[in-house]
Parts: C-alpha cells; structure tokens; sequence
C-alpha cells in the first residue's frame, strides 16, 4: 500500500477531495476500490493499495467474538487491517443495546447475525430470531439459540414475549436486597439474563394484512422500554424507510442506542439513503460495489478485437459500513462465519435460556409455548359479535390481548385460519 497524507494550510478549513481526479493524477484506477480517503479534522490520509483490501476473508473465532469487559467484541476489519468493535451492551450508559442491520439480499446480513448472536451467546445473553420467511440459515442459528421462528405470527408473538418480559422483569426481586433494580451490565446479582431479539424483514412483516400493526406497535414500544430491563432490539432489512415500518422515534432510539450496519444496499444513493439519520452526513458513506473487479488491460483494445471483459470479479458479501459513536462511517469486512460447517466453535457450549420464573410469568400471560400456533380469537382482534341474548337485537365484542376467552356459540369456534378471523373481522356490523 501507499499512503498520501496531508493537511489544509488553514486548520480551521475542511478538505473536499474528489477522489477521481485524485486517482487520475497519480494514474491508479479509480472504481477497483482500491483507493481510499481517510479526513481528520483538517488532515486526510489518501490510502491506495496493490489489490482491494477488503477482499481479504477473515475468519470468524471464539476469540474475536469474546466481549471484553466493556461489552465490546470485534465484528471487522477496516481496509488498513484496524479491528472494528460492536457491543453487546452500552457500558457508559449502564444498558442493554439496541441494533440495526441493513442490506439487500446475498449481501452478508445473515452471517452478521451469526458472530453478532455468538458474541451476545457468549456474554451470557438469551438470543431470540424471527423472520418472515424460512430459509437455511437462519434455521441453522436456531439450534445455537434460545428461540427461532418464520412467519409474521411469530415475529408478532416474539415481540408480546419481550415487551411483557420489561413488565415481568420490572418487578423481579434481585436477591441481594429483595428490592427490583434496573438492568446493570455485568452485575451478577441480576436475577435475569440480557435478551437480544432479532426481528429480520421487520419492514416487510410490519406491512403484513394480519400482524403488521401488532408488530409496528410493539417494535416501537421494544425501543424505548427495553433497554432499562436488559432487552435490546435488532431489527433487520432491505428498507429502512419510516413508512415500511420505522417510524421516526423507532429511528431516533436506534440511531442513539446501536452502532448500525449497512451492508450493500443495490446502489450508492440506497446505502445513503440507509444511513440517513443515523450519521451526521450521509454524503460521506463510502461506496460499496457489487463485487471486486480489477481493471485489466485496456477496454478500447478489446471493444476492438471483439474481447469479452476479464471475468475476475471477488463478491463484496460481507463489506458493510458501519456508523460509529461519533457518526462516523467507517468502511470493514465482518469476519466469515462458516454455515457449511459446525458454528459450534464460535456460541459457548450451552444456550442461555430464560429463568424458570420469566418463563412461568409468560404463560400465566398465555405469551409463551408454539408461538406457530394459530391465533386464539380475542388474540389480536376483537372476537366476532354475538347476540348478548336480551332480544333486543343489539350485540356485544370481547376483545383482548394474551388470548381471549371462547364463547359459546360463538362464530370464532369456527376460525382455524388468520385468513378466516380476517373475514370473520370483516363480516362485523360497523367494521
């Protein structure tokens, strides 16, 4: 590598560098990312290399992943070989963490989950995952973790489960003074483990027909009221728009309480566009292109003699930006999690379940058990009306949360499907 540094004659004056033009005048290619800019204040630093850094593999191990006493693990490498730290909770904050992980399909979000989920794993948390569609590896992390699921049903059920668990945890005694205390990092005398839930295509199962309100609402409420009982939040996807599910005080508790990741999201104005809000200019997120490709040769001399392209590209799987505390956006390869082999040798020996007494509490609440299960009426909508039986033709609605009560002779004994307690909602007077 060569580096160029250098710095503004006046130092209150920020450099504007138009990398093109730098790469042009020192005759480097200028789209096989293998140039860099770094600025500092008023210095930057001009990073060019023989080959694109980050096309290097960094295996994922128990020793990378380990927290260190502050709660944070190393979840990449930047393009000079620096390593990148996330956490597992906020220690200067004394409280769990949130996170948002971004990108478009095939573009390394899921292997984030796996070293994201062992670092949590191996902190002593219980880690939770819904998604709305099931596919292999997720349902591989799931035999590494507490709970994992794939419909809307159950990201919905997952998100009632952590939003009743704050409840639940707000009154357990911790066994030093009898007395319930807020969540404190690394505390042993916490009678609960930190939870990690993982909600990936949040944005899609936020619009479903059937859950998506119950998702919205719930995901909004996880964000603000998790994070004093040790719960954090970590919504995933390919848009992070407000209207797809984000609403903007999610976004602001997000942005406060993570360091997000973005990983390649289709094109450069997607990716600035995932990063708004959560830096202080999106302008400056690095590129990050579909795959490494080299030039070679001259493509007028080809054109010519009727060449095809060199087919040497590398796939940039697994490159993201992430946005660091002071809204910096820092350019990393996440370390290569190996789903073709044994994940084992990166999570701890056992799954880190909830205590026997959250688990009871749950159930009391009717929010634990299959979370596939269909949905019981009174569930998440009103249970149809039925005449009320005083012959004056007017009707009456149960409702409620948790699983509502079966009436007799009541038109939801016949529901078995969300699709029929949707038409069921719709058959009501004055729906």
């Amino acid at each position: 590598m060569t580096f160029y540094r250098a710095k503004m004659a006046d130092s209150t004056e920020t450099p504007r560098i138009d990398l093109a033009k730098v790469c042009r005048g020192l005759s480097l290619p200028e789209d096989d990312s293998c140039v860099f800019v770094l600025i500092d204040g008023s210095e930057f630093l001009i990073s060019a290399f023989d080959t694109p850094p980050l096309s290097q593999i960094f295996p994922a191990t128990r020793e990378l992943l380990t927290p260190d006493a502050k709660g944070m693990f190393v979840c990449g490498f930047t393009i000079t070989g620096q390593p990148v730290k996330n956490m597992v909770w906020q220690h200067d904050k004394n409280a769990a963490c949130h996170g948002l992980i971004l990108s478009v399909s095939r573009s390394g979000k899921t292997q984030f989950f796996a070293i994201s989920m062992a670092a949590e794993s191996l902190a002593g948390a219980v880690v939770w995952l819904s998604t709305v569609r099931k596919d292999e590896k997720t349902t591989r992390l799931g035999q590494y973790i507490d709970r994992q699921g794939s419909t809307a049903l159950w990201m919905a059920r997952q998100l009632r489960a952590a939003k009743a668990l704050c409840e639940i945890r707000a009154e357990m005694p911790w066994p030093h003074d009898g007395k319930p205390h807020d969540y404190k990092p690394g505390d042993s005398r916490r009678p609960y483990r930190p939870l990690s839930v993982y909600a990936d295509e949040f944005m899609t199962a936020a619009q479903d027909g059937l859950f998506g309100e119950d998702i919205r609402t719930n995901g909004d409420d996880l964000t603000v009221t998790g994070l004093k009982y040790g719960i954090g939040f970590k919504p995933a996807g390919q848009r992070p728009f407000a209207h797809n599910g984000f609403s903007t005080e999610m976004k602001d508790n997000l942005r406060q309480n993570s360091r997000p990741v973005i990983f390649n999201m289709g094109a450069p104005g997607a990716t600035r566009k995932a990063a708004e809000g959560t830096m202080e200019n999106a302008y400056d997120v690095p590129t990050i292109p579909a795959r490494y490709s080299r030039q070679e040769g001259s493509a007028i001399e080809r054109a010519m003699r009727g060449e095809a392209d060199p087919e040497n590209g590398v796939s940039t799987g697994g490159v993201a930006v992430i946005v660091l505390d002071n809204g910096r956006a820092v350019l990393m390869r996440s370390p290569y999690a190996d789903f073709d082999t044994d994940l084992s040798g990166t999570f701890p020996d056992e799954v880190n379940r909830l205590t026997d007494y959250e688990i009871a509490e749950l159930e009391k609440r009717g929010l634990w058990g299959d979370w596939n299960r269909d949905p019981e009426p009174g569930e998440f909508w009103p249970e149809p009306e039925e005449d009320d039986g005083d012959g004056d033709g007017r009707s009456r609605r149960r409702g409620g949360n948790g699983g509502g009560n079966r009436g007799s002779g009541s038109r939801s004994e016949n529901v078995t499907s969300p699709r029929q307690a949707l038409e069921a909602i719709k058959s009501l007077n004055n729906a």
